[in-house]
């Protein structure tokens, strides 16, 4: 993303290939699907890993940690609901697939169901995506990617985490004054996530440099006026 804020177009092409990447990664693998793609699952979903200081504290929308409601009709709702196309049944999928509580847990459906929601411009898909590169592929530019798109959309946990990811990845995608400029931009919401990016924000305000502090504020400027009118995505 460099300092420059991505444009849509150019966001969205890059989805596409990395959806083409996923695929093609997932159709080679060996073995069943409770192995690799379920481990990276449970790594990025359940402990939101190293990498992600938060994960609970975000309200609604936050990462879902409580199973999908496991009676039987609740189940043949979601599964009609997602063949026919309606984006919150096909997430609701994903959820059963990767939490593996109410049918068995398969990785790369839930993967697939997470990206078909993102195709639909699902917020919280972004979200999941961006958790799973994050804590179970270590992808982190991929990560990076998901969650301001999810951010661009509204969900104020992927803007959040895009923050923190700034900081706490690596190069190139380690920049703290851009991580200075989202957590900036989540404090300044008034909402009930503002006080935890507050505190975060502190924090990283101890560890950088007063050049790094100096461009996050100039880019939260830009940030505000771009996306500081999104409404918050609410489910």
């Amino acid at each position: 993303m460099g300092q420059s804020i991505v444009s849509r177009a150019g966001l969205n092409t890059t989805l596409l290939r990395l959806g083409r990447e996923r695929r093609a990664i997932i159709s080679q693998r060996a073995g069943p699907p409770q192995s690799a793609a379920l481990a990276a699952m449970v790594r990025g979903l359940g402990l939101c890993g190293v990498l992600l200081l938060s994960c609970g504290h975000v309200g609604a929308q936050s990462i879902e940690q409580a199973a999908p409601d496991c009676a039987p009709d609740a189940i043949a709702k979601a599964r009609d609901g997602a063949e026919h196309g309606e984006v919150a049944f096909i997430y609701l999928m994903a959820r059963y697939y990767s939490t593996g509580k109410c049918i068995a847990g398969d990785g790369e459906k839930a993967v697939a169901y997470y990206w078909k929601a993102a195709k639909l411009n699902y917020p919280p898909a972004y979200y999941n995506l961006g958790i799973i590169a994050a804590g179970g592929e270590k992808d982190y530019k991929a990560a990076e990617l998901m969650f301001f798109r999810g951010a661009q959309l509204g969900h104020r946990g992927s803007e959040l985490h895009l923050g923190i990811l700034l900081h706490m990845s690596f190069p190139p995608v380690r920049d703290n004054a851009k991580s200075y400029a989202w957590l900036s931009l989540t404090a300044s919401r008034g909402e009930a996530i503002s006080q935890e990016a507050k505190g975060i924000l502190e924090d990283l305000e101890r560890k950088i440099t007063d050049d790094e502090k100096q461009r996050g504020e100039a880019l939260a400027i830009r940030l505000r006026e771009q996306f500081g009118n999104v409404p918050a995505f609410t489910f």
